[in-house]
């Protein structure tokens, strides 16, 4: 066996499910992938993930909120195989506020802005530029559970807003979390 699993935890933490391993090969290892899958199919969460010294991490940040996951661990070999290792089933509830990273980035017209919410309510989502001044507002109902908000890339008066770094914030009733984006048109 190319890839032996030494020890594995897959762990629903307050902002997402972080999947660590242990291992050692025989040299044959070029990278791993992890794969979430649900009742709605499945995606990768993270590939060409190299660890480091016999072990690796992988956090998944955005999960789908209250329902059953199962994350998926497989080795790709120097033969262009594709080893299964491990498979492992948790449930995430969304325990605090999470503000995901924008897809794409750097965007080019607008944007998807991933947030898990424990609760339903209202937020607000800034959007500022480098010297920290706002060029848009948005207000936005949420659902417990994940979230997508979008912002077309246009500043309060309906403008493109040029390339460069931006920073967004959602503030809430008890928490303010802000990311940082690019712009490249």
């Amino acid at each position: 066996v190319p890839v032996r699993l030494l020890g594995f935890d897959l762990a629903t933490v307050n902002d997402g499910v972080r999947m660590s391993w242990r291992y050692e090969d025989d040299g044959d290892l070029m990278a791993f992938r992890v794969t979430r899958r649900d009742a709605n199919g499945s995606e990768v969460i993270a590939s060409n993930v190299l660890g480091q010294n016999g072990a690796a991490t992988v956090f998944d940040s955005a999960p789908p909120v209250g329902i059953d996951l199962e994350y998926r661990l497989d080795a790709l070999l120097r033969d262009g195989s594709w080893q299964e290792i491990k498979t492992g089933n948790t449930r995430f509830e969304a325990r605090a506020w999470v503000l995901g990273q924008n897809l794409p980035n750097p965007m080019l017209g607008s944007t998807r802005i991933p947030l898990v919410a424990p609760e339903a309510g209202e937020v607000t989502l800034e959007v500022f530029d480098i010297r920290g001044r706002q060029v848009r507002s948005l207000v936005s109902p949420v659902q417990a559970g994940t979230n997508t908000i979008e912002w077309d890339g246009r500043n309060k008066a309906g403008d493109s807003v040029a390339d460069g770094v931006y920073f967004y914030r959602i503030q809430t009733a008890t928490e303010t979390l802000t990311r940082k984006l690019i712009v490249k048109r």
